[in-house]
């Protein structure tokens, strides 16, 4: 075998590796377990908005929840994820909870 054939063969045996792996990323790491879904929840965060002055800038956090059964018990997960604020993964990464009370 060339040296040419086999830079080729390599190349092409990691662009399957690739594939493969971007196909178990997808539906494997994506959808973790059949009964869990996911919800997005907005929180602010002083990395991308360190001054914190504008309540309109919120940024976007995916987690994943227990399926429920229906639509009105998802959203109260939904907001029962909002309300527990950012994790402490989440807080690292600068994000936090902004609640004003009037």
């Amino acid at each position: 075998m060339t040296k040419g054939r086999l830079v080729i063969y390599l190349m092409i045996t990691l662009v399957v590796l690739l594939l493969v792996f971007y196909v178990w990323l997808v539906y494997e790491v994506q959808a973790p377990h059949k009964n869990l879904v996911k919800v997005q929840v907005y929180f602010g965060n002083s990395i991308n908005d360190p001054e914190v002055l504008d309540c309109k800038k919120n940024f976007l956090v995916e987690r994943w929840v227990v399926k429920q059964s229906n639509l009105a018990d998802l959203a109260k997960v939904a907001i029962n994820e909002l309300l527990a604020g950012p994790t402490i993964k989440e807080k690292a990464a600068g994000f936090l909870l902004v609640l004003i009370r009037e």
